[in-house]
């Protein structure tokens, strides 16, 4: 999956970490339990529906079970591209490879004598391909970045529309980490609602209780009088 730049300033390593940690909490199970999951993020249920969500929306594991009353599915089920994509880095090694770009775009604006050619694969038998969100394995995982550093001539209207590229990019996952905000902020002012409900009923249920005892008093003195 593609990085732009700003998700290197934005994120640091540590949570791209810990999406690989979940994947590898699997280990030779194809599924998680809900209480597992919950342990894996000390009971943070609306941190764990997040990483959830992005290994989900990646097409790494797939939700089952999944209700209105809990943030979590009652089951996390691995998919077979988790063992090809842990086994080339997985996201950590996705981090470094932005960073490194990010390093490559930062350039003088003096024209480059040759641009870098990155990850050129080599000659070998053919090999069954893996895919994994529309690249495969020995792809290097950039979006239109790669097609204007592959070039050892690039000019500087090259550089122009590559930092149009990114604008772009940079837009779009802003909006991308708004949405993903709003959702968390939707998630926790929904645990909220449903700790208010909680306390309604029991407030009610209380209220209840305490008529009911009263009637049986007045009950009790009524039918001594008679």
């Amino acid at each position: 999956m593609p990085l732009p730049l700003f998700y290197v300033m934005e994120l640091d390593k540590f949570e791209f970490e810990i999406r690989d940690i979940l994947l590898e909490a699997f280990g030779k199970q194809d599924s998680l339990t809900r209480e597992h999951l919950l342990e894996l993020f000390d009971y943070d249920e609306p941190m764990a529906a997040a990483i959830v969500g992005v290994l989900s929306s990646d097409g790494l594991v797939a939700e089952v079970g999944l209700s209105e009353q809990n943030y979590l599915p009652v089951l996390l089920v691995k998919k077979p591209t988790v063992a090809a994509f842990l086994q080339n880095g997985g996201y950590t090694r996705q981090f470094e490879l932005a960073q490194e770009n990010a390093q490559l775009v930062s350039v003088p604006d003096k024209q480059p004598q040759q641009a870098p050619i990155l990850f050129q694969p080599k000659e070998e038998e053919p090999q069954e391909e893996i895919t994994f969100n529309g690249l495969q394995q020995h792809e290097t995982p950039q979006f239109a970045i790669e097609d204007y550093r592959s070039v050892p001539d690039a000019k500087p209207d090259d550089l122009q529309q590559l930092n149009a590229v990114l604008q772009k990019e940079n837009k779009q996952y802003r909006q991308t980490l708004r949405e993903r905000d709003e959702e968390i902020k939707s998630l926790n002012l929904k645990l909220k609602q449903q700790e208010y409900l909680k306390l309604l009923w029991w407030l009610a249920g209380a209220l209840l209780l305490v008529i009911i005892l009263l009637s049986y008093k007045l009950h009790v003195k009524i039918h001594q009088s008679l």
